[in-house]
Protein backbone atom coordinates (compact mmCIF):
# COMPACT_ATOMS: atom_id res chain seq x y z
CA UNK A 1 0.00 0.00 0.00
CA UNK A 2 2.80 2.37 0.93
CA UNK A 3 4.58 1.58 -2.34
CA UNK A 4 1.41 2.27 -4.32
CA UNK A 5 1.07 5.68 -2.66
CA UNK A 6 4.67 6.51 -3.54
CA UNK A 7 4.11 5.49 -7.16
CA UNK A 8 0.90 7.55 -7.40
CA UNK A 9 2.64 10.52 -5.81
CA UNK A 10 5.51 10.21 -8.28
CA UNK A 11 3.13 10.03 -11.26
CA UNK A 12 1.16 13.03 -9.96
CA UNK A 13 4.36 15.07 -9.58
CA UNK A 14 5.48 14.25 -13.12
CA UNK A 15 2.03 15.17 -14.47
CA UNK A 16 2.14 18.53 -12.71
CA UNK A 17 5.59 19.27 -14.11
CA UNK A 18 4.52 18.36 -17.65
CA UNK A 19 1.41 20.53 -17.43
CA UNK A 20 3.39 23.43 -16.01
CA UNK A 21 6.08 23.19 -18.68
CA UNK A 22 3.42 23.11 -21.38
CA UNK A 23 1.60 26.18 -20.07
CA UNK A 24 2.62 29.76 -20.78
CA UNK A 25 2.17 31.85 -17.62
CA UNK A 26 -0.03 34.89 -18.24
CA UNK A 27 0.89 38.32 -16.89
CA UNK A 28 -1.60 41.02 -16.09
CA UNK A 29 -1.98 43.32 -19.07
CA UNK A 30 -1.23 47.01 -18.82
CA UNK A 31 -4.79 47.74 -19.95
CA UNK A 32 -6.09 45.54 -17.12
CA UNK A 33 -3.86 47.31 -14.60
CA UNK A 34 -5.16 50.72 -15.70
CA UNK A 35 -8.74 49.46 -15.47
CA UNK A 36 -8.10 48.07 -11.98
CA UNK A 37 -6.42 51.24 -10.71
CA UNK A 38 -8.67 53.89 -12.24
CA UNK A 39 -11.90 52.05 -13.00
CA UNK A 40 -11.80 52.80 -16.72
CA UNK A 41 -9.67 52.16 -19.77
CA UNK A 42 -9.47 53.23 -23.41
CA UNK A 43 -7.08 53.38 -26.35
CA UNK A 44 -6.20 56.10 -28.87
CA UNK A 45 -4.12 54.95 -31.85
CA UNK A 46 -1.79 57.68 -33.14
CA UNK A 47 0.04 55.77 -35.85
CA UNK A 48 -0.34 52.33 -37.38
CA UNK A 49 1.04 50.38 -40.32
CA UNK A 50 1.79 46.72 -41.05
CA UNK A 51 4.67 46.48 -38.55
CA UNK A 52 4.40 49.39 -36.08
CA UNK A 53 1.70 50.92 -33.91
CA UNK A 54 1.88 53.88 -31.53
CA UNK A 55 -0.96 54.56 -29.13
CA UNK A 56 -2.05 56.11 -25.87
CA UNK A 57 -3.73 54.06 -23.16
CA UNK A 58 -5.95 56.21 -20.99
CA UNK A 59 -8.43 56.33 -18.16
CA UNK A 60 -11.21 58.84 -17.61
CA UNK A 61 -11.02 61.62 -15.05
CA UNK A 62 -13.18 60.73 -12.04
CA UNK A 63 -14.55 64.27 -11.85
CA UNK A 64 -15.16 64.53 -15.60
CA UNK A 65 -15.98 61.25 -17.31
CA UNK A 66 -15.45 62.76 -20.76
CA UNK A 67 -11.89 63.86 -20.00
CA UNK A 68 -9.11 61.41 -20.88
CA UNK A 69 -5.99 61.06 -18.76
CA UNK A 70 -3.18 59.40 -20.70
CA UNK A 71 -1.44 56.78 -18.56
CA UNK A 72 0.82 54.95 -21.04
CA UNK A 73 2.37 55.68 -24.41
CA UNK A 74 2.89 52.35 -26.19
CA UNK A 75 4.95 51.50 -29.26
CA UNK A 76 4.39 48.06 -30.77
CA UNK A 77 6.74 46.39 -33.23
CA UNK A 78 4.91 43.40 -34.74
CA UNK A 79 7.20 40.41 -35.29
CA UNK A 80 5.02 37.64 -36.70
CA UNK A 81 1.39 37.52 -37.70
CA UNK A 82 0.27 33.90 -37.64
CA UNK A 83 -3.04 34.58 -35.95
CA UNK A 84 -6.36 34.42 -37.76
CA UNK A 85 -7.15 37.31 -40.09
CA UNK A 86 -10.23 38.47 -38.17
CA UNK A 87 -8.30 38.89 -34.90
CA UNK A 88 -5.40 40.62 -36.65
CA UNK A 89 -7.81 42.93 -38.45
CA UNK A 90 -9.36 43.99 -35.13
CA UNK A 91 -5.89 44.79 -33.80
CA UNK A 92 -4.96 46.65 -37.00
CA UNK A 93 -8.15 48.69 -36.61
CA UNK A 94 -7.14 49.84 -33.13
CA UNK A 95 -8.37 47.19 -30.69
CA UNK A 96 -6.36 46.47 -27.53
CA UNK A 97 -3.73 43.86 -28.44
CA UNK A 98 -3.66 41.86 -25.22
CA UNK A 99 -7.41 41.86 -24.62
CA UNK A 100 -8.15 40.95 -28.24
CA UNK A 101 -5.68 38.06 -28.22
CA UNK A 102 -7.10 36.74 -24.94
CA UNK A 103 -10.65 36.97 -26.25
CA UNK A 104 -9.56 34.91 -29.26
CA UNK A 105 -8.18 32.17 -27.02
CA UNK A 106 -4.47 33.02 -27.05
CA UNK A 107 -2.35 32.63 -23.91
CA UNK A 108 0.04 35.52 -23.37
CA UNK A 109 3.46 35.70 -21.75
CA UNK A 110 5.57 38.82 -21.28
CA UNK A 111 9.33 38.35 -21.64
CA UNK A 112 11.04 41.28 -19.95
CA UNK A 113 13.81 42.83 -22.08
CA UNK A 114 14.62 46.18 -20.48
CA UNK A 115 13.44 48.66 -17.87
CA UNK A 116 14.85 52.15 -17.82
CA UNK A 117 14.02 55.83 -17.30
CA UNK A 118 13.79 58.76 -19.69
CA UNK A 119 13.43 62.49 -19.12
CA UNK A 120 9.97 63.91 -19.72
CA UNK A 121 11.55 67.16 -20.96
CA UNK A 122 13.03 65.18 -23.85
CA UNK A 123 9.85 63.15 -24.38
CA UNK A 124 6.90 65.38 -23.35
CA UNK A 125 4.26 62.69 -23.57
CA UNK A 126 2.08 63.48 -20.57
CA UNK A 127 0.55 66.47 -18.87
CA UNK A 128 1.35 66.52 -15.16
CA UNK A 129 -0.13 68.60 -12.39
CA UNK A 130 3.26 69.28 -10.80
CA UNK A 131 6.83 69.88 -11.92
CA UNK A 132 8.72 67.91 -9.28
CA UNK A 133 11.88 66.03 -10.21
CA UNK A 134 10.14 62.66 -9.80
CA UNK A 135 7.47 63.60 -12.33
CA UNK A 136 10.14 64.59 -14.86
CA UNK A 137 11.32 60.98 -15.02
CA UNK A 138 9.25 58.48 -16.98
CA UNK A 139 9.49 54.72 -16.52
CA UNK A 140 10.05 52.72 -19.70
CA UNK A 141 9.26 49.02 -20.04
CA UNK A 142 10.46 47.05 -23.08
CA UNK A 143 9.26 43.48 -23.43
CA UNK A 144 8.45 40.73 -25.90
CA UNK A 145 4.97 39.27 -26.20
CA UNK A 146 4.88 35.50 -26.64
CA UNK A 147 1.54 33.95 -27.50
CA UNK A 148 0.28 30.38 -27.60
CA UNK A 149 -2.87 28.65 -28.77
CA UNK A 150 -3.11 24.87 -29.02
CA UNK A 151 -0.01 23.82 -31.00
CA UNK A 152 0.85 27.36 -32.18
CA UNK A 153 3.55 29.22 -30.27
CA UNK A 154 5.54 32.25 -31.43
CA UNK A 155 6.83 35.76 -30.67
CA UNK A 156 4.06 38.13 -31.67
CA UNK A 157 5.48 41.58 -30.90
CA UNK A 158 8.00 43.69 -29.05
CA UNK A 159 6.31 46.38 -26.98
CA UNK A 160 7.78 49.52 -25.49
CA UNK A 161 5.61 51.24 -22.87
CA UNK A 162 6.31 54.66 -21.38
CA UNK A 163 4.24 55.32 -18.28
CA UNK A 164 2.81 58.48 -16.81
CA UNK A 165 4.59 58.86 -13.46
CA UNK A 166 1.24 59.55 -11.78
CA UNK A 167 0.27 56.01 -12.81
CA UNK A 168 3.42 53.87 -12.66
CA UNK A 169 6.90 55.09 -11.78
CA UNK A 170 10.26 53.36 -12.15
CA UNK A 171 10.46 52.03 -8.58
CA UNK A 172 6.97 50.56 -8.85
CA UNK A 173 7.72 49.03 -12.24
CA UNK A 174 10.84 47.15 -11.13
CA UNK A 175 8.87 45.66 -8.24
CA UNK A 176 6.45 44.14 -10.76
CA UNK A 177 9.00 42.93 -13.32
CA UNK A 178 12.53 41.64 -12.72
CA UNK A 179 15.24 43.78 -14.26
CA UNK A 180 17.07 41.78 -16.94
CA UNK A 181 18.59 44.58 -18.98
CA UNK A 182 21.19 43.97 -21.66
CA UNK A 183 23.16 46.28 -23.93
CA UNK A 184 21.45 44.81 -26.98
CA UNK A 185 17.92 45.34 -25.67
CA UNK A 186 18.80 48.88 -24.57
CA UNK A 187 20.06 49.69 -28.08
CA UNK A 188 16.84 48.36 -29.60
CA UNK A 189 14.79 50.37 -27.11
CA UNK A 190 16.59 53.61 -28.00
CA UNK A 191 16.36 52.83 -31.70
CA UNK A 192 12.58 52.38 -31.50
CA UNK A 193 12.18 55.66 -29.61
CA UNK A 194 14.37 57.63 -31.98
CA UNK A 195 12.80 56.14 -35.10
CA UNK A 196 9.26 56.87 -33.98
CA UNK A 197 9.98 60.36 -32.73
CA UNK A 198 11.34 61.40 -36.10
CA UNK A 199 7.85 60.94 -37.54
CA UNK A 200 6.30 64.41 -37.66
CA UNK A 201 2.74 63.07 -37.70
CA UNK A 202 3.29 61.20 -34.43
CA UNK A 203 4.81 64.25 -32.74
CA UNK A 204 1.96 66.42 -34.00
CA UNK A 205 -0.68 64.07 -32.61
CA UNK A 206 1.13 63.80 -29.26
CA UNK A 207 1.09 67.59 -28.93
CA UNK A 208 -2.51 67.88 -30.09
CA UNK A 209 -3.81 65.25 -27.67
CA UNK A 210 -1.93 66.73 -24.72
CA UNK A 211 -3.27 70.20 -25.48
CA UNK A 212 -6.88 69.05 -25.22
Amino acid sequence: MHLNKLILSFIFTITLNINYADTIPTSILNSERIQMKFGSYGLDVLYSNHDTRASYLYSFDNSNHKKKIYQTFAIVQFLESKIDQETQKRIDNGASIGSTLKESGWSINKINLNITRINSDEYPLFKTSETSESLRTLAVHFYKLEIKKEDKFFDYAEILEIHNSDYLNYDELIKIFPVTNSDESHKRLKSILERLFTKSDVLFMVKELNNQ
